[in-house]
């Protein structure tokens, strides 16, 4: 029942995988959780789309882009929006302006490596879009670090899955093509 699950939804994202993966990146990167990590679905793309020298390219590119502008939406969110709530409500939670402003000058002299850095490691890639808005971070500046860090992110994601994914690809299909020759 799981092996046929799992063979239907490949199926699916196989057919439609572009868009898919593309929309599922834009998405999380807006703060909008998805059922499939995008971690997963980077690697997938590496495995299947991405095995020629420009097709990898071009994944980057298109990757990267959804990437800046659905980071830039959380981004812009977080800044209009998060810091009147902080302000309101962060004492309650021990996040006064006291701690605010040690972490703005914190990041200010920390701030283009910190933001790279946060933004190439997964589990720290949309706590530091929240960092950045809430801590007023000027635009240019997490967009710049946030480019690179994400284009180490995805590089990497595409890297493994190029490498790797058909032998996992394979080991996935396994239990379909054991229970045809069952059959």
């Amino acid at each position: 029942m799981l092996a046929a699950y799992i063979n239907t939804m490949l199926g699916v994202l196989a057919k439609h995988s572009v868009a898919a993966i593309l929309l599922a990146v834009f998405l999380e990167e807006l703060g909008i959780p998805m059922p499939i990590p995008t971690d997963l679905l980077i690697i997938f793309a590496g495995a299947v789309h991405a095995q020629t020298p420009m097709q990898f390219a071009g994944w980057v590119f298109a990757l990267s882009l959804v990437s800046v502008v659905g980071a830039s939406g959380l981004y812009g969110v977080v800044r209009r929006g998060g810091r009147p709530l902080v302000e309101r409500y962060g004492p309650y939670v021990h996040l006064g302006p006291t701690q605010l402003a040690r972490s703005e000058a914190w990041l200010n002299r920390h701030g283009w490596i910190t933001i790279a850095v946060g933004r190439a490691i997964p589990g720290l890639r949309y706590a530091t879009v929240i960092a950045c808005g809430l801590l007023n971070v000027p635009y240019r500046l997490f967009f710049m670090a946030h480019l690179i860090g994400s284009l180490i992110y995805i590089m990497v994601f595409l890297s493994i899955g190029r490498v790797f994914g058909p032998g996992i690809i394979e080991l996935i299909h396994a239990p379909h093509g054991a229970l045809r020759l069952l059959w």
